[in-house]
């Protein structure tokens, strides 16, 4: 396996079994959000017109469905496919090939994110805003609405074992 500047602290052989942790998933996090949105940037960047048409509706057709039948899984596949059609679009290969150890490691078992489905169909909706950004050549707007889009969903995750719980930092004391 070649190797970038670029590419994520995450190698082939980390992307399996207890080594894909909440932890590994936070730096594929942090790696994504400097790199999808320069790879919209890149000269040359091109928007896979049939696979953004097959997206497109796919979105839709899971947006519209009622929040007792949403699938978390589609959602996930969706969302997999909406980023890998941005690397893909990126007319630059290290760019290209950095982004894929990220998008491997989301597809492995049991890292689907526990988020409400309200946040999931918000998601959605903001996939289709940066599609239609895309599509219009927008690629500026489309980055940061990216960057947005990226934030807005690294919120709604927890950063620990208290579920979004407030920190207790000095305020529980082992007793002398």
């Amino acid at each position: 396996m070649a190797w970038t500047c670029l590419r994520p602290p995450v190698s082939q052989g980390q992307l399996s079994g207890r080594d894909a942790t909440r932890r590994s998933g936070g730096i594929s996090y942090e790696f994504r959000l400097l790199i999808e949105p320069a790879a919209i940037l890149t000269p040359g960047f091109r928007l896979g017109g049939t696979r953004a048409v097959a997206l497109r509706q796919g979105v839709e057709a899971l947006a519209a469905l009622p929040d007792a039948a949403f699938d978390a899984r589609q959602f996930q596949r969706l969302d997999i496919d909406f980023n890998g059609m941005i690397a893909e679009g990126c007319a630059n290969r290290f760019l290209t090939d950095a982004l894929s150890d990220p998008l491997r490691l989301r597809r492995l078992p049991g890292i689907c994110p526990g988020v409400n489905v309200f946040r999931l169909k918000q998601s959605l909706r903001e996939h289709l805003n940066i599609l239609d950004h895309l599509e219009n050549r927008q690629y500026e707007v489309a980055a940061d609405l990216l960057r947005i889009h990226l934030r807005l969903s690294r919120s709604q995750r927890p950063q620990a074992a208290s579920r979004g719980a407030p920190a207790l930092f000095g305020m529980i004391s082992r007793p002398d």
